[in-house]
């Protein structure tokens, strides 16, 4: 048979019971209901509110707000008195602000309420983690947000009261997420400069960033870090510039500007960025490394920024002529001023070892010295320069000389067809000795009368050895490979 046309089905039944019981919960979540004293005392305010009786509904929204307060409706009661800062604002006279005083005090006991609200909402949730920040705010956070951001962008209420919304709007960023809290600590930081308060603008222009950069925004971030940076300038600042240039460095790295990026890295590890953890000059200068292997033409963009930074008698402008001009010739990544570990100029030796105990040493700028059993004295080449002399007078009379010991102290020989050793007389390679001899102590008369020595003479593929010694200024461990002489 056929049911009647207004009974119900089964599934009509299941769909109307769950309809009720969610009536019933709803109903008995609400705190006050439509047919309360304090529910129709609010519906009276808002509708004077709504004529426009501002005087009306503010006495209305007085009379009301005592009892949220006793009931501790933290939710109603800071409704109510934001309502009570709106009433007050549209009746109070800019002239002699006589509703000044209590639009402030209604301002904060709204965000006070707001966030006690905010605080049972999050106890009554048991998955929330206290130590980190909501990803979703709870519902009197929200309207404590709406309600800031209406108050900052309302010229009466913050005309010569920037100070005191800025610190009202810093106190509300604690609750929110890290977007909302961004907004609000940008907005607190604009309050604070219109305060000629350009040190507290600069911090929450920096925390702001950080926000920003926790709810991966980082265009945002970075123009936030950037309008922070330009505040702190002079010594005494060093650190908090430190701070703010590896925050840069970091979110330019991740966004891939790797050119920008490195300039802000290699101040950081150089002289002039404040002090430097190890641990953080290890990972930046691992960043320099990895865009410098990874990133070439970034790496030599960022170089030709730091060299037109400097003066002119640093910069080296003959680099591009040397590679453009030789089809083999590579550009190498040279950093300036980084703070690289550097060899003392002072420190280098440079020894001949002659198989015996004593070794001819050689430093910069340095006169040659001997080192025998830890002393140091002249040394004495006597021998050699008479091997020498003996030398040139044989090939003078055997006439395959055409000139004299060149200046470096190496022989110039163009050897032509010698006579027979039987035909040399030995008179005439004494005298050609005696006239060699002379010819030297003139040369060293004039060479002492110059000031000037001749360098050593050596023999060709002898061993040499190198010692210098190694500043490191950074603070940690350096590995260098494939360290060259250059001469």
């Amino acid at each position: 048979q056929s049911k009647p046309k207004d009974f119900p089905s089964t599934s009509e039944y299941d769909g109307l019971a769950q309809t009720q019981a969610a009536e019933v919960v709803a109903s008995s979540s609400v705190r006050y209901k439509y047919d309360t004293i304090e529910s129709q005392t609010r519906l009276l305010a808002d509708t004077l509110f709504l004529m426009r009786d501002y005087d009306a509904a503010l006495g209305v929204y007085r009379l009301v707000k005592d009892d949220y307060k006793h009931d501790k409706a933290h939710l109603h009661h800071a409704s109510t008195q934001e309502m009570m800062a709106l009433c007050m604002n549209q009746l109070n006279d800019p002239n002699d602000d006589s509703y000044g005083y209590d639009i402030q005090h209604s301002i904060e006991t709204a965000l006070y309420s707001y966030s006690r609200a905010g605080d049972e909402e999050k106890e009554g949730d048991a998955s929330n983690n206290r130590s980190v920040r909501p990803t979703r705010a709870p519902y009197a956070t929200r309207l404590a947000t709406r309600f800031c951001l209406s108050v900052s962008s309302s010229r009466s209420i913050c005309n010569e009261k920037h100070m005191e919304i800025a610190d009202l709007l810093a106190s509300a960023s604690s609750h929110e997420t890290p977007l909302g809290a961004a907004v609000l600590l940008e907005q607190s930081s604009s309050h604070y400069y219109q305060a000629n308060m350009t040190r507290k603008y600069a911090f929450h222009m920096l925390m702001a960033g950080h926000m920003f950069r926790s709810a991966n925004q980082p265009l945002h971030a970075f123009r936030c870090f950037a309008a922070s940076l330009n505040v702190y300038h002079g010594e005494r600042w060093n650190e908090l510039r430190g701070h703010l240039r590896s925050a840069l460095a970091a979110q330019l790295f991740g966004m891939d500007r790797f050119a920008l990026s490195m300039q802000f890295y290699c101040q950081l590890i150089g002289s002039g960025g404040g002090r430097v953890s190890t641990r953080s000059q290890a990972k930046f200068l691992n960043h320099v490394i990895s865009i410098c292997t990874e990133h070439k033409d970034a790496a030599f963009a960022a170089v030709d920024r730091m060299h037109s930074d400097e003066s002119p008698d640093q910069k080296d402008d003959g680099i591009g002529v040397v590679v453009n001009n030789f089809d083999q010739a590579t550009r190498q990544v040279e950093i300036p001023n980084i703070g690289f570990p550097r060899v003392v100029d002072g420190s280098i030796r440079i020894s001949v070892d002659n198989g015996r105990e004593t070794l001819i040493s050689l430093g910069r700028n340095e006169s040659i010295q001997t080192e025998s059993s830890g002393s140091k004295k002249e040394g004495d080449e006597s021998i050699w320069h008479d091997l020498m002399n003996c030398t040139t007078a044989e090939l003078r009379v055997c006439g395959g000389m055409i000139s004299t010991p060149t200046t470096s102290g190496t022989l110039a020989s163009g050897l032509t067809k010698q006579p027979p050793l039987s035909d040399i007389s030995t008179d005439s390679v004494i005298t050609e000795l005696d006239k060699e001899e002379r010819d030297a102590e003139y040369r060293e008369r004039q060479k002492r009368k110059v000031g000037s020595r001749a360098p050593v003479v050596r023999a060709l593929s002898e061993p040499l050895v190198v010692s210098f010694r190694i500043q490191n200024p950074l603070g940690i461990e350096v590995e260098l490979t494939e360290i060259q002489l250059m001469a």
